[in-house]
C-alpha cells in the first residue's frame, strides 16, 4: 500500500493546507508490521505516529496478575489513541498495542506531527477530537465493567462477533482464553458462562468455536432478562 493511499483515508491529511500535505508526502514512512507483533509495549517510550492503512491493532491493559483487558481496537482509517497520547505528552506507554491482522501504516517522527498539530488547524481538530473520543470510550468502558454482570457482557461480545465475521453458519472461531483477555475475566469463568448459555440453547460449543443456536435466546441474556 502505498504512502498517498494510507494518507487519503484521513481527515486530517485531506482537510490539511498545500503545505501541510506535501510535507506529509514526504516525511511519511510505510511500515508493515505481521500479525502476533507488538507495535506498542507498555513502558515504552512512544515518539512516531502511525496512520493505519489496513489490518486491526488491539490495544490493552495487562495487571500484575497477568490479566488483561481491550481498551479498543484501531482500524484502518484510524489513529491509536495510546500512540497519539504517548507522543503528545512524552509519557511512557501506559498500555500495550499488538498487531492483531497484518497492519500496513505510514509514520511520522512525534517532532513533525507536533509541529502541525500547532500550525494546522485542520490536524488539530482531529487529534483534539480523538482525545474527547478517547475520554469518552474510557467512561463506557468503566461504566460496562462496574455495573454490567458477566454474562450480560459475554452475551454481548458474542453478538458482536458474529456480525463483525459475518457467518453465514452464525458461528466464529475464538478460544475461550482469548474471550477472558478481550472482557478482563479469567478463562474459567468465560468457560463456566458459555457452558451456561450452552445448556439454556443460545449457543454450541465445540473446541475453539461457538456456533450461536438461538440469537432470540442470546438477546436477551444480552439484555439481561432470563
Amino acid at each position: 500500500m502505498e504512502a498517498l493511499e494510507v494518507l487519503e483515508k484521513f481527515s486530517l491529511f485531506l482537510n490539511a493546507k498545500s503545505d501541510t500535505r506535501a510535507e506529509m508526502i514526504t516525511t511519511a514512512r510505510p511500515a508493515a508490521f505481521p500479525r502476533g507483533s507488538m507495535y506498542i509495549c507498555e513502558g515504552a517510550n512512544v515518539d512516531q505516529i502511525a496512520l493505519v492503512g489496513s489490518g486491526l491493532i488491539r490495544v490493552y491493559k495487562t495487571s500484575e496478575s497477568g490479566r488483561a483487558i481491550t481498551l479498543y481496537t484501531v482500524k484502518p482509517g484510524e489513529l491509536c489513541r495510546l500512540n497519539l497520547l504517548c507522543v503528545l505528552t512524552g509519557i511512557q506507554a501506559p498500555a500495550s498495542a499488538e498487531i492483531e491482522q497484518d497492519v500496513q501504516v505510514v509514520m511520522f517522527p512525534g517532532k513533525d506531527f507536533r509541529r502541525w498539530i500547532g500550525l494546522d488547524n485542520a490536524v488539530r481538530t482531529v487529534v483534539f477530537s480523538e482525545m474527547g473520543q478517547s475520554l469518552i470510550q474510557t467512561m463506557c468502558l468503566v461504566e460496562e465493567i462496574a455495573f454490567k454482570k458477566m454474562d450480560t457482557r459475554l452475551a454481548q461480545y458474542i453478538q458482536s462477533r458474529l456480525v463483525a465475521v459475518s457467518s453465514s453458519d452464525c458461528s466464529f472461531s475464538i478460544t475461550h482464553e482469548a474471550i477472558a483477555s478481550e472482557l478482563g475475566s479469567a478463562r474459567e469463568v468465560i468457560s463456566r458462562l458459555l457452558k451456561e448459555f450452552e445448556q439454556q440453547g443460545a449457543i454450541a460449543l465445540s473446541r475453539g468455536r461457538i456456533k450461536v443456536s438461538d440469537q432470540a435466546l442470546l438477546r436477551k441474556i444480552a439484555k439481561g432478562i432470563r
